[in-house]
């Protein structure tokens, strides 16, 4: 035999609005959602239309891909209450973060010591 417990819930609760009360959280994850996924389908075209170097065209598609998806299963999560769909955009997120954190120090390394940027990068870039 099942037992349901139901605990109140306000939704009107002022600890579950953010931007400094403006709007509940469930609306700025909507927005945040639908942003990153424009921002994301903006950078997928901008790379069709203007390749890059291949390896960072497919980096970068596989990075709007990745965030186009996981931006989506947010929204939806918002829309079902199934919390669990968040947590594909928060590892994407945190992908992200570190790729760009260490792409961020190996151009700190390589403007700090000139001479560690290896003979492949510098023939790459002079063409």
């Amino acid at each position: 035999q099942m037992v349901v417990i139901e605990i109140e819930f306000d939704e009107r609760d002022p600890l579950f609005k953010c931007c400094c009360g403006i709007f509940h959280v469930k609306t700025g994850t909507r927005i945040l959602s639908v942003i990153n996924v424009l921002i994301s389908t903006g950078l997928a075209f901008q790379l069709f239309f203007f390749p890059y170097n291949w390896l960072w065209s497919i980096i970068e598609y596989s990075s709007a891909t990745a965030n186009v998806i996981s931006s989506a299963s947010m929204f939806i999560a918002t829309f079902t209450f199934r919390p669990k769909m968040v947590i594909g955009y928060l590892a994407t997120q945190l992908i992200i973060l570190i790729f760009t954190g260490l792409l961020f120090t190996a151009c700190m390394v390589s403007i700090i010591i000139p001479e560690s940027v290896g003979r492949f990068v510098i023939e790459h870039l002079s063409k």
